[in-house]
């Protein structure tokens, strides 16, 4: 068996991520534009979310992901101080 020493490694891990970001950048300009309003998206699409999501649920319905993305980030800690719904809390 070959393997790859230094350069040769080095540029096959760069291809690797450059592939990653091209299939995950669509992505996220996807959910950032779930989070601006249509007049803002007619001139260029942003590249910072616009806005804020005041629940899961919101984010949810608007940014149109699944339940499993939502566990994933609750995992990883993004959505810290986000309530589940819209219900404000008189206590």
């Amino acid at each position: 068996m070959v393997e790859k020493k230094g350069l040769g490694k080095a540029i096959g891990h760069a291809f690797l991520w450059f592939g990653i970001a091209i299939v995950l950048f669509p992505l996220y300009i996807a959910l950032v534009a779930t989070t601006h309003t249509f007049d803002v998206l007619i001139g260029s699409t942003p590249l910072w979310f616009g806005g804020e999501f005041f629940s899961k649920l919101e984010l949810q319905e608007r940014a149109k992901i699944s339940k499993a993305v939502i566990e994933m980030l609750e995992k990883n800690g993004v959505l810290e101080g986000l309530s589940e719904t819209n219900q404000i809390s008189l206590f």
